[in-house]
């Protein structure tokens, strides 16, 4: 199950990091999704 939400998690702040980098959103909105994923 832990693997299982671990992996839902991922795929889901893949999608959204893709999603800013494909309609180049606020800059300052992607610096706090790096943040907030410790990218």
């Amino acid at each position: 199950m832990e693997i299982l939400d671990l992996w839902l998690s991922y795929s889901l702040s893949i999608s959204m990091i893709s999603r800013l980098l494909l309609f180049d959103s606020d800059s300052d909105y992607f610096v706090n999704m790096k943040r907030r994923f410790c990218i």
